[in-house]
């Protein structure tokens, strides 16, 4: 076989394989489409391991090889751009095949979710603080004052209870010494007025001795009624004195000796208990008035007391209420500031 059949021989074989490669084993199929980012991408089936070259608007891109599943992918260009696509067998003298046109447009920005609004508020964070620290102090000083009140309160009322018991044992000597002073009038008067209907009479001394006896009584409850209130006891024991000094007019035994005492002398005894009694009975119930004064002035500054420590616990309870109120919203705002 000669040179030129041999060329021939070549040529005619070289053919044959395309149009083979072309229409027997080939035919592809093809499909285009648009990838998420905007960008166009070609897609040939075929043989795996078939290559094929790549054009888009006339030129060479690349080559596109089919992988074992069957499918060769080439992602090209750019968004927005119009493409004529061409390919052909990666073989001598392959024929070109139409793709068709692909077109991509750009992809829609992606939308961004609004920013969340911060919770943060630095300023409200630093009033909110500065409103606890504010009420944390006025607490304490609302806890001292409640507790001074306290302590004024339970003295004032130890103080009244004392009061109240001083008036009460006043009043008990001073009703009592006017009870006794009575009895002991009733008998002085009853010696004057025998020495005016029975002069002589041997009853002086009968009525004396129960003169004396409810005298020193009255005087006995003054006395006691002077040491309650803490008075003077200087004309109480003057007025005891007095009392002393009569003791003789009922010493004598009338119905054993001759009374050695005039009518006279009786009658003035008698004016004289008349005037220690009413004057014992002036002091006690004086005391006793005192001392029922000073009781009253002593409840009204227990009862200032009681207010003063109701107040001041209703100051208390309302920090404490505003504090219960501030607390959670200080945490609130320190939680939504820390997450920054």
């Amino acid at each position: 076989m000669n040179t030129k059949q041999s060329r021939a021989l070549r040529l005619v074989f070289s053919m044959l394989l395309a149009f083979i490669a072309t229409f027997a084993f080939i035919r592809p199929a093809n499909a285009s489409g648009c990838k998420p980012d905007g960008r166009p991408y070609f897609v040939i089936k075929g043989q795996p391991g078939m290559s094929f070259k790549f054009f888009a608007n006339g030129q060479f891109v690349g080559d596109l090889v089919v992988g074992p599943n069957g499918e060769g992918e080439l992602v090209f260009g750019e968004p927005g751009v119009s493409y004529k696509v061409d390919y052909e067998v990666n073989y001598p003298n392959s024929p070109r095949y139409d793709g068709g046109t692909v077109r991509c447009d750009p992809p829609a920005p992606a939308v961004q979710p609004p920013a969340a609004a911060s919770d943060c508020d630095r300023a409200k964070l630093a009033a909110a603080e500065q409103r606890v620290a504010e009420l944390e102090t006025k607490l304490d000083q609302a806890d001292t004052a409640a507790g001074d009140a306290e302590d004024r309160l339970l003295q004032a009322i130890d103080d009244h209870h004392a009061a109240k018991l001083d008036a009460a044992m006043a009043g008990y000597y001073a009703r009592n010494a006017a009870k006794s002073a009575g009895f002991a009038k009733k008998r002085a008067e009853a010696i004057i007025q025998l020495a005016k209907d029975k002069p002589g009479s041997p009853e002086f001394f009968r009525y004396m001795e129960g003169a004396r006896f409810r005298a020193e009584e009255a005087l006995g409850y003054g006395m006691s009624a002077v040491v309650e209130g803490f008075g003077s006891q200087q004309e109480m024991m003057s007025l005891e004195s007095t009392m002393t000094g009569l003791i003789k007019y009922e010493v004598i035994d009338y119905y054993r000796a001759p009374n050695p005492y005039t009518d006279a002398e009786y009658v003035k005894a008698a004016e004289e208990i008349i005037k220690v009694v009413e004057r014992a009975t002036q002091i006690a119930q004086k005391i006793a008035d005192d001392l029922r004064a000073k009781e009253q002035a002593v409840l009204a500054k227990a009862e200032q007391a009681r207010a003063d420590y109701r107040k001041a616990r209703d100051a208390q309870a309302a920090i404490k209420a505003d504090l219960a109120k501030a607390r959670p919203e200080l945490a609130k705002l320190r939680a939504a500031c820390a997450k920054e």
